[in-house]
């Protein structure tokens, strides 16, 4: 993979762009620090950025960009190319970068095997689809083993399942295919299998109840993995979820329940509309949030999933339309969940704008506080909400129009902000993005697609700058 189409610039930051192919000249040696430095108050200023190559409607329509963050690395999938990049967390400079030449992919921010290897998900060449989970040295770009999932072969062609994502929980990269669950040995690379599709609702393509795994969210702090299974035979195309308990390298089943199961009943929950249950389980973010329908078209009813049970541990009833009722596939993802409490952006409506935030307790269903945070203009909404490496909550809000933005540090306990920052104008236009602090950097990565019309920076690095400079 021949790197060097996106040019990674830096100011008051020397950057080194290495070009890699295939396997590539080693790169700097990362070490995490001892006690990471946390962002401090002061003015952010810009210290690197990642411009984005020119837009090519042949490699860019399918790749699913993010960021991961790692003990010693930072790992990025971007825009509009899908490159591949990987950045020493306490220096920012790059150490390598791989280029897309599929035409389907990369599917979703890298993932962590361990502290010195990553995966991706990509395509084959002239492919669709994400078949490939490709294993990279964290440290120098090259390709370890590429894993290929062989679903059948005819004649001289061969097919290949394709891979839903991977979490990790308990230690290890989890992943799902089509129809099983593994996980990734961290000492090579290599998929181990531990469920297969018997034991989780899979029924083969050849049968007319055809039904696989389509999705896959976790709760790290639980142990779970939720695998979605959609039956393609169903006129109404019918979802089913199967919660999995990880414990080191086994895995079980604990519960399934839905839309074809038992028609939700497992979740506890009254007034929900069994004819059409509608249940989206929220795989954005970790914390295996739920969302369901009711009967009426009431608003969704919002809770998390119990590890064990699969029931709602507690129903939300909120007055307010929250981000996570919206279908996954047009909400925008603006919540986090902190130990037993769901941190969320709110509107009074749902055609309004989200300037609300607000805090749930997942085990009694009680809203904690509510509160609108400081807008750097009227048009300004809450933008992202993201949780740092050192652990605190952190909000957006932003008019993306404008490029007005401002970056909060928010009390959990109370939803008031206990510092904010300005983020310099400019850096924020028009497209969705991340903003994720790790240790002292504010690091803001876009995660849709980028307008022509306004070539924004795919990776953007804030520091605070040196206040006696000038």
């Amino acid at each position: 993979m021949p790197g060097g189409r996106g040019a990674f610039i830096a100011g008051g930051l020397f950057v080194a762009l290495l070009v890699i192919t295939g396997c590539t000249a080693a790169g700097p040696e990362a070490t995490a620090p001892q006690s990471p430095p946390t962002l401090e108050a002061g003015n952010l200023e810009v210290v690197g950025q990642r411009e984005p190559g020119e837009e090519s409607e042949e490699l860019a329509a399918d790749v699913v960009p993010g960021v991961t963050i790692g003990k010693k690395w930072i790992a990025a999938v971007t825009m509009p190319e899908g490159t591949v990049s990987v950045y020493d967390r306490n220096s920012l400079e790059q150490a390598w970068e791989a280029e897309n030449t599929n035409s389907w992919g990369p599917c979703g921010a890298p993932k962590f095997v361990s502290d010195d290897l990553i995966a991706v998900l990509e395509s084959f060449p002239d492919d669709f689809g994400c078949r490939r989970m490709v294993i990279y040295d964290a440290r120098t770009g090259e390709v370890v083993r590429q894993n290929d999932f062989v679903s059948g072969t005819f004649g001289t062609t061969t097919t290949y399942k394709e891979i839903i994502g991977a979490e990790r929980i308990d230690g290890r990269l989890w992943f799902a295919t089509e129809d099983a669950v593994g996980y990734i040995d961290p000492e090579d690379g290599s998929p181990v299998s531990v469920l297969d599709g018997a034991e989780l609702g899979v029924v083969s393509s050849e049968d007319p109840g055809w039904a696989s795994i389509f999705r896959l969210a976790a709760d790290p702090e639980r142990n779970l993995l939720v695998t979605a299974l959609l039956h393609h035979g169903s006129d109404e195309l019918l979802t089913d979820y199967y919660g999995i308990q990880v414990d080191g390298t086994s895995a079980t089943v604990s519960w399934s329940l839905g839309e074809d199961i038992d028609q939700g009943a497992g979740l506890d929950v009254e007034g929900l509309d069994t004819s059409s249950i509608g249940i989206f389980v929220r795989d954005q973010k970790p914390g295996a949030i739920v969302a369901v329908n009711r009967v009426n078209g009431a608003p969704r009813v919002v809770g998390q999933l119990d590890s064990q049970t699969g029931a709602i541990r507690a129903a939300l009833a909120p007055d307010l339309h929250l981000d996570v009722q919206d279908n996954p596939v047009t909400g925008y993802n603006l919540y986090e969940v902190i130990g037993d409490t769901l941190f969320t952006a709110a509107a009074e409506a749902p055609d309004e704008n989200k300037t609300i935030l607000a805090a749930y307790d997942l085990e009694s269903g009680e809203e904690l506080w509510r509160l609108t945070p400081e807008l750097p203009n009227d048009d300004a909404e809450i933008a992202d909400i993201s949780r740092g490496t050192d652990g605190e909550l952190y909000v957006t809000t932003a008019d993306i129009y404008e490029g007005a933005a401002t970056l909060s540090r928010i009390d959990l306990g109370s939803g008031k902000p206990r510092e904010r920052w300005d983020i310099p104008e400019g850096v924020l236009l028009e497209a969705a993005m991340s903003v994720q602090v790790v240790d002292d950097t504010v690091l803001i990565a876009y995660v849709g697609d980028i307008p022509a019309s306004v070539p924004v920076p795919a990776l953007t690095f804030l520091r605070i700058g040196d206040e006696t400079e000038g």
